[in-house]
């Protein structure tokens, strides 16, 4: 008798881009992705995104073994759209959440572009006016050097130095170090999953009803 898939649908939404993908936990294989672009459309196309996908796929809630979020730093609008579908769908089911660091999934998937020749990667998340979240992580081992901070440009341009990659949504910004291929300017739902499998790997779960969005700073009106 031959065991049903297990699936882990994961979510991104804390910078502009709304994103689902589904993949197939124990081959880790990517299933479908779902990505919207245009900007303020999380509150409106998560849910019908998630609802497409399994409609898509004729899967049912249950079929789905976990929910990987993307826990911030970034857009607090965003971040908490996502963390109150994902809380809300694994309180009244029985799918395991995973909350996943959003800028270590960012730097993780660095990795699989560069392969040495760097001391540091630098994942960035442009906040608003001249504002970022940064977090500096050793590249040889993917550990955070600093915690995620919001700070303002012209005090991050110290912290990055030519042997820094710079990634994530506020590179247009910062010159200082090298800048990481197109495809990593943002994070998106396949990173998050990425991050997610190898946090299911290690049995790196989240409780549904403790897990929190993590802000890193204080909300301020745009």
């Amino acid at each position: 008798m031959s065991l049903l898939p297990i699936y882990v649908l994961s979510i991104e939404t804390t910078g502009e881009l709304c994103g689902i993908c589904l993949h197939e936990v124990s081959t880790q294989t990517l299933i479908c992705e779902y990505t919207i672009y245009k900007k303020h459309m999380h509150d409106f196309m998560l849910a019908e995104l998630v609802r497409r996908t399994l409609l898509d796929f004729s899967l049912q809630s249950k079929d789905i073994g976990y929910l990987a979020v993307s826990e911030g730093p970034g857009s607090y609008t965003g971040i908490r759209i996502g963390m109150s579908f994902a809380k809300g769908w694994c309180f009244e089911s029985a799918t395991t959440l995973i909350s996943v660091p959003t800028l270590s999934a960012l730097a993780k998937k660095v990795k699989t572009y560069y392969k040495s020749g760097w001391k540091h990667i630098a994942a960035t998340q442009y906040s608003h006016s001249d504002l970022c979240y940064i977090q500096i992580f050793d590249f040889e081992s993917l550990n955070p050097i600093t915690s995620p901070t919001l700070l303002p440009i012209i005090d991050i341009h110290p912290m990055i130095d030519e042997h820094t990659i710079v990634c994530g949504s506020a590179v247009h910004l910062l010159h200082n170090g090298h800048i990481a291929f197109d495809t990593l300017h943002q994070p998106n739902q396949v990173m998050i999953a990425e991050y997610a499998l190898d946090m299911i790997k290690i049995g790196h779960i989240s409780d549904d009803i403790t897990a929190e969005s993590q802000y890193h700073s204080e909300f301020q009106p745009k």
